[in-house]
């Protein structure tokens, strides 16, 4: 989902992106409420079980990417699609309990959700000071932990996005990325940003959606 090229997955080494395989088999799953197609839901069922493949007993969590012998072992924020907005496995999983307890101690940093470990992008093009925080992903948090019924906690992770815009002057605008050293500013505004905004300001009954 991150828009980048140097995870690859491959048909020879059966390996492929947990985030790509939720997204299909819950879209696959969809259509057939639209229009029956039992195909169509047995590759979902199919795209499911390489799902629980991709839980991995010695490293406690889901993978981004686990193949017969490739294995991508990077930590990443991604596999909260797993819960929402793909409804695989659900918030209160233990195995994705054990996920989202990895992403916190790994990606959280003074508040702020990074995508995955060793991540370098900063918007400039060059990468030299490494990545910022994703609002995407605090809201994202927010709606795990809303989830999983601990209002306190998914209010902790949305608030701080509202105070970092607030104290770095971004007004309504909510950025890429936020950076809490140098006063490096990322890039602003971002569509997606606003909606994961949209959408766990909802989840949390922050702002009434009309039906």
């Amino acid at each position: 989902m991150w828009e980048e090229s140097n995870r690859h997955t491959s048909s020879v080494y059966e390996n492929n992106h947990t985030y790509s395989l939720a997204a299909c088999a819950r879209g696959l799953e969809l259509a057939n409420l639209m229009i029956k197609n039992n195909l169509w839901l047995e590759k979902a069922k199919q795209m499911r079980t390489r799902i629980d493949f991709a839980y991995d007993s010695r490293a406690d969590r889901f993978l981004r990417n686990k193949g017969k012998e490739v294995t991508d072992w990077t930590i990443d924020g991604s596999l909260l699609g797993l819960v929402w907005p793909f409804e695989i496995i659900r918030a209160d999983d233990p195995r994705m309990i054990k996920t989202v307890d990895k992403i916190e101690k790994e990606l959280v940093m003074a508040n702020g959700a990074h995508r995955y470990e060793n991540d370098m992008y900063d918007g400039e093009g060059s990468g030299q000071e490494g990545a910022g925080a994703w609002p995407i992903l605090n809201f994202w948090l927010s709606i795990y932990w809303v989830m999983r019924g601990e209002q306190k906690k998914a209010e902790k992770y949305f608030s701080w996005v509202l105070q970092k815009l607030e104290e770095d002057n971004y007004g309504d605008l909510v950025p890429e990325q936020i950076f809490t050293d140098n006063g490096r500013r990322g890039v602003y505004p971002l569509a997606w940003s606003h909606a994961m905004f949209v959408l766990a300001a909802e989840k949390l009954n922050v702002i009434p959606i009309p039906m």
